[in-house]
């Protein structure tokens, strides 16, 4: 991303992102929060606002689905 504070070259991809909140959700730990920061917008270009808020998103996604998934178990 382009439109962040302090941009990494070499960093994560969007792919890696999703694989690394599947990790941590499927790792049994309890999400009770989650920081996305140093988002910077770019006046001219809207595809940095949608990968973020694709990103943003899709971890809640897989948080609730998996607490979903653990409620359904608990209920049987």
């Amino acid at each position: 991303f382009p439109s962040v504070g302090t941009p990494e070259p070499d960093g994560l991809s969007y792919f890696e992102v999703v694989k690394l909140f599947q990790m941590l959700v499927s790792s049994g730990r309890k999400v009770v929060g989650a920081d996305f920061v140093e988002f910077m917008p770019l006046e001219n270009i809207k595809a940095y606002d949608f990968i973020a808020s694709k990103l943003i998103y899709k971890f809640l996604s897989i948080v609730f689905s998996k607490s979903y998934e653990v409620d359904e178990e608990r209920s049987r």
